[in-house]
């Protein structure tokens, strides 16, 4: 366990941890909040995906955008988002 914890020592964590009071709360509050912002995140894509169908100006406005957010790579995105919302 220099670097990382062995499997008999991470098994034993995760029951230690799912046996704690809060566990079941925190891990449905967890749950809830990625299937609302699963949900949004639909909703929204959708709509825009429509729009942008059906007339090519949003097409041609969001297009620039859509061209740098993929020529980023996936993990500078997480870097990213550590700094904006932190590492608590």
């Amino acid at each position: 366990s220099f670097v990382l914890p062995s499997p008999g020592e991470t098994a034993l964590a995760v029951i230690n941890i799912v046996h704690e009071a809060g566990f079941a709360r925190a891990a449905g509050e967890t749950a809830s909040r990625a299937l609302i912002g699963f949900a949004l995140a639909v909703s929204f894509g959708s709509m825009a995906g429509i729009v942008a169908g059906y007339s090519f100006a949003p097409l041609r406005l969001v297009g620039p955008i859509v061209t740098v957010v993929f020529r980023v790579p996936p993990t500078a995105w997480v870097g990213l988002a550590v700094i904006l919302f932190g590492s608590h």
